[in-house]
């Protein structure tokens, strides 16, 4: 496959359009996230560590599924495989 990847609905989309929206997508999360759960928590340090884990691991998933996908050789379960924990 080329640069461009054709959806299910036949839109055409460059990866970089397809990074930036997994990208904006992870940012808005994120800070729903944060606020959700300093509302919960009433402690934005650790409301702030968990969305940006949360997010982290969104942003990888969706690019391995989407943005990456031509790439992939195993998919997530090989590149993860269970130690997935940011640091």
């Amino acid at each position: 496959m080329n640069a461009q990847w054709i959806t299910r609905i036949g839109i055409r989309l460059p990866r970089w359009v397809r990074f930036a929206l997994i990208g904006g997508l992870g940012l808005v999360i994120q800070l729903g996230l944060i606020q959700a759960l300093t509302v919960i928590t009433s402690n934005y340090l650790a409301a702030t560590a968990m969305a940006v884990e949360f997010t982290i691991l969104h942003n990888f998933v969706w690019h391995e599924k989407f943005t990456w996908r031509e790439r992939a050789t195993a998919g997530f379960s090989a590149n993860c495989s269970g130690r997935c924990v940011s640091t």
